[in-house]
């Protein structure tokens, strides 16, 4: 499975083989045992790039976020007292870790709901399923207090959600982009999102926007099989190749064409957007 985020929380667990599982920042090779646990706005995937014969569970609950910052509302059949549902909340929003090394509790939950749900001679019985899933996330919480985890108050601040869109817009930036679709995707007004990004980047949202969009043209431009200077244009997310070519030469101080026939071993300064 290729990179992507979950709509929810996961929580996933081999049963038995190895498998790779890759964050942005690290690569696991996961053993039997393993459990991983990914936040929504936390990209991953699995494999490298294949899949080896073995088992993972796996679960996804819905808590309504998408974003760090965002408060976390869990499924009304999540029945743990209050004191343990936020604590656990805290402590799933306030560590980054991803990959932990489960107990036997912990895989005797999994290995439950798995025979919970392969029984497809009768109807899952939604009761023992909740049942199941309360406990796993309250041994969870037991592994979590057991291993002193560490909590980092700074992981949901609003300005760890513009940060992480930023990076997001690495990648993203073919894609119609406006102020308001923006804010939205950040769970954020267009006031509090202009706000961060100029503190993260001393440049509007739109203005990093371009940045990104223009440097990701030069790397294009520099490759010697790139010639048609329009598509790469519209590839990069721009909708005017006179908008393009203006802003281009502003802040390269060089044409398109001009930044495609230099040598890709010389560098330009760029300039201000």
């Amino acid at each position: 499975m290729d990179w992507h985020r979950n709509e929810g929380v996961e929580f996933t667990f081999l049963e038995f083989g190895n498998l790779y599982f890759s964050t942005k920042k690290e690569q696991f090779n996961l053993e039997p045992g393993s459990l991983t646990i990914t936040r929504p706005w936390q990209p991953h995937k699995v494999g490298n790039p294949n899949v080896t014969i073995g088992k993972l569970h796996w679960l996804i609950i819905d808590v309504g976020v998408t974003q760090p910052h965002q408060s976390w509302d869990w499924p009304d059949w999540i029945i743990l007292s209050k004191e343990d549902i936020d604590c656990l909340t805290k402590m799933l929003r306030q560590n980054d870790v991803q990959v932990w090394n489960s107990d036997r509790k912990l895989r005797e939950c999994f290995m439950e709901i798995g025979k919970c749900l392969n029984d497809v001679e009768q109807e899952i019985p939604q009761s023992k399923l909740n049942i199941l899933i309360n406990n796993l996330l309250l041994e969870i919480l037991c592994l979590f207090k057991r291993g002193h985890v560490e909590l980092d108050e700074s992981l949901i601040e609003h300005l760890r959600t513009v940060r992480l869109f930023l990076d997001y817009l690495q990648t993203s930036f073919d894609k119609y982009w406006s102020l308001e679709s923006m804010a939205e995707y950040c769970g954020l007004g267009k006031t509090s999102l202009s706000k961060y990004c100029r503190q993260l980047t001393n440049m509007s949202p739109i203005n990093y926007l371009i940045k990104v969009r223009l440097e990701a043209a030069a790397e294009l431009l520099s490759k010697q099989d790139i010639v048609n200077v329009t598509k790469v244009c519209y590839d990069c997310g721009f909708s005017s190749f006179q908008y393009f070519a203006t802003v281009f030469k502003t802040y390269f101080r060089c044409t398109p064409t001009g930044y495609m026939n230099i040598s890709s071993g010389k560098e330009l300064i760029g300039g201000a957007v």
